[in-house]
């Protein structure tokens, strides 16, 4: 569970009633969490993923592969049965789950090892989404509840 909040007292106060009613470990702050690299600064917290990223670059053994600006030839003419067979399946669905991850967090390989620019911003929310799915299912009821009135007043 991550904790956070503007306030340090409100933090050790959440700490401190938790532990009540649980059995709390207190990590201290955050330096990494879901691939991303927490860095404080006086002015604010730098976020970035360039850890991740050599970490998926060393697993599929391309941390030194030249960049381009397309990954493969334009001119290839695929086929599913001239693929290479990979000795280790385990390996290659991890390191497309990791790819897949990564272009949703953040789509560009180059930029995110190179750099650590990024811009955020964060606002309170009425309600708290567990999962983008879940996100996306309040999102379609509040639709349709609009749609019904709407049925409804026409």
């Amino acid at each position: 569970m991550v904790i956070t909040s503007s306030k340090p007292e409100a933090i050790t106060s959440l700490i401190s009633a938790l532990a009540n009613a649980f059995l709390v470990k207190d990590l201290g702050r955050l330096s990494y969490f879901l691939g991303l690299e927490i860095d404080y600064s006086i002015s604010g917290i730098i976020l970035s993923q360039r850890k991740y990223t050599n970490d998926l670059l060393v697993r599929s053994n391309m941390l030194h592969a030249k960049p381009m600006s397309s990954p493969m030839a334009a001119s290839l003419k695929l086929s599913q049965f001239d693929a290479p067979e990979f000795s280790d399946l385990t390996l290659f669905i991890s390191i497309v789950g990791g790819l897949q991850y990564f272009s949703m967090t953040r789509p560009d390989l180059a930029f995110a090892v190179n750099k650590h620019l990024i811009s955020w911003s964060s606002k309170k929310q009425k309600t708290v989404a567990r999962s983008r799915t879940e996100a996306e299912y309040k999102s379609l009821a509040s639709t349709a509840a609009e749609l019904i009135r709407l049925q409804a007043m026409l």
